[in-house]
């Protein structure tokens, strides 16, 4: 069976390895894709936080057969390294938590380093043996027959990258050899080659071209520049916002309080843009509370020049009457993701661009089981559900964000899920919903592990309650209703139709450091989720769970062949 990844960095635990200030490391022949790092094998088979083994490299890829790879390059913000206290962590620390040299840690605290600078680096990384027929050896799973110390296995294979303009992109570089990337003509043949994965380059953060560093901004004309010259890239999406503030737009918090001394600080520009004209701005300290903010304060989700660079991505236009046109002077459309960004900048993206742009004549969106026309589409490319249902609640809701479970809702609740207003965008605009593998952003909180840890015979360990198949059935489902809810006409799955059904997909974030689910940390895994969720649906339909979703069990087998493959294949067939 053919898999494909709306969401992963291929290039996630090997580029870090040679991109550390020191210029022979990065330039040796041995910095490429194909030259995989070691995994520990304890964390791999208990699924624990995947910064000591590799979850997605380009061997496993190949080996177990991920297709349609859309590979995200990400240069690490400062925040992960610098300013998380009243000092930051002894460097050992780092090492141990993010799986880095002290070279590497100690370049990225230097204050040498550029967000695009290390953007451009990882572009080249990826791009050395593009074509090439390579081998390399891979993690694979322990078993009576085999010792975890020799539970590594040869592999041989290639991938291409996709491009709009293969030919205009350098096909030799020595030392690695010639690179061979493929266009659109030879999308079909690729994804039909035997041990070969295609990779649809994605760019996860504008912070790579709008910031120098966490703390410099770049002039608007620099930030322009850069938009044209990864639109000369074959960059399919970009997800606008991360982690950190990158002037442009509010980003949602993602991370939960861990009980250290040091802690990433968010703070800026977190949930909504701040007015400098009302005061100081709340920080890590003093987080203020919903009360010190009016209403419209909270919607503030972008900065003028952030609308500015959306727009140029996008290559649209917004009138002086608020209406949205087309802009093909500003080249081909780069796509937009929204994960990453706070309900105040999803808000005002719909309300300032798709809306109005869904308003021109030309445009249909979807409803009633037809297909959207001439959308933009959005996509969240590795979200979950939060089971809340507008982004004003989300905005009203900023400051009860916490890491607890809420009473009555088995999602994580934070802004940075999907509420059902996102999801109706995303299916009548004909996006994708990458389903992300990351346990807490499918829903278990962090004090639920806490509360275990400290008083297990008071608190059920969150294994027992569900981190399984059922985590991302339960996903999958709670979505579904939330279209059906809507009365869209949009929730049925239909074969010869269209329908929420028809924009899920898996977006892992496999190697962008998360906390997977147990049982499903590699791609090695990707067959086994496919059995188990065959079954988990199955189980639902016979107890009732798909009524009025999925009208007959015969087509679980056509839902589950969209959602591992083909639903991103046709997408990236309709848009790149």
């Amino acid at each position: 069976m053919k898999f494909a990844d709306l969401h992963v960095h291929p290039s996630g635990k090997n580029f870090p390895r040679h991109y550390n200030g020191i210029a022979k490391d990065f330039e040796s022949p041995a910095a490429h894709l194909w030259n995989i790092p070691g995994s520990k094998m304890v964390s791999l088979m208990k699924g624990l936080r995947a910064t000591s083994y590799s979850q997605a490299d380009v061997g496993s890829l190949v080996r177990h057969n991920g297709k349609l790879i859309f590979a995200s390059i990400y240069p690490l913000e400062e925040g992960f390294v610098k300013n998380m206290g009243k000092s930051d962590p002894p460097v050992v620390m780092l090492q141990v938590a993010l799986n880095y040299s002290a070279e590497r840690i100690r370049f990225l605290r230097s204050g040498k380093v550029d967000y695009f600078q290390e953007l451009q680096g990882e572009w080249e990384f990826i791009q050395r043996k593009s074509g090439q027929h390579v081998s390399g050896k891979i993690a694979i799973n322990p078993s009576p027959d085999i010792h975890v110390r020799q539970a590594k296995e040869e592999v041989s294979g290639l991938y291409y990258i996709l491009a709009h303009k293969p030919d205009s992109i350098d096909s030799y570089r020595e030392p690695w050899g010639p690179r061979l990337m493929i266009g659109r003509e030879k999308l079909e043949q690729a994804l039909d080659t035997n041990n070969c994965s295609l990779f649809v380059l994605t760019i996860e953060g504008m912070h790579s071209l709008s910031m120098t560093n966490g703390k410099t901004p770049v002039p608007e004309k620099q930030l322009q520049h850069r938009i044209r010259i990864i639109k000369e890239w074959p960059v399919f999406f970009v997800t606008f916002a991360h982690h950190f503030n990158n002037d442009l737009c509010a980003h949602a918090k993602s991370f939960f309080e861990v009980p250290l001394p040091w802690q990433p600080d968010q703070s800026l520009n977190q949930n909504f843009i701040f007015d400098p004209t009302k005061g100081k701005p709340f920080d890590r300290k003093n987080p203020g509370k919903a009360s010190d903010f009016t209403p419209e304060d909270m919607r503030r989700g972008f900065t003028d020049k952030g609308l500015r660079a959306i727009q140029q991505l996008l290559s649209v236009k917004i009138q002086s009457d608020d209406s949205v046109v087309d802009d093909p002077d500003q080249g081909r459309r780069i796509l937009i993701d929204t994960k990453h960004m706070s309900a105040s900048s999803r808000l005002e993206f719909y309300n300032k661009i798709i809306r109005p742009h869904a308003l021109r004549p030309e445009v249909r969106l979807a409803k009633d089981g037809q297909a959207p026309l001439a959308c933009i589409p959005v996509i969240a490319s590795h979200s979950a559900y939060s089971g809340i249902d507008t982004l004003e609640t989300m905005i009203a809701g900023y400051f009860e964000e916490n890491d607890f479970p809420r009473a009555g809702n088995p999602f994580n609740y934070w802004n940075i899920n999907l509420s059902d207003e996102d999801i109706e965008m995303i299916v009548t605009t004909g996006g994708m919903i990458g389903l992300n593998l990351d346990q807490r952003v499918l829903g278990i909180m962090f004090k639920m592990q806490l509360q275990h840890l400290m008083l297990p015979a008071l608190f059920k360990h969150p294994k027992e309650k569900g981190i399984n198949v059922n985590l991302i059935l339960n996903n999958l489902l709670g979505m579904a209703e939330a279209i059906r809810k809507k009365n869209l006409g949009l929730h049925k799955f239909d074969p010869q139709g269209y329908s929420i059904w028809n924009c899920f997909g898996l977006g892992t974030d496999f190697d962008g450091g998360i906390d997977p689910v147990d049982q499903y940390a590699s791609v090695a895994k990707f067959e086994t989720l496919h059995q188990d969720l065959k079954a988990a649906f199955s189980e639902a339909f016979e107890q009732g769970r798909l009524e009025g979703l999925v009208e007959d069990i015969g087509h679980i087998d056509l839902i589950l062949d969209g959602f591992f493959y083909e639903n991103a294949r046709n997408f990236l067939f309709k848009y790149f």
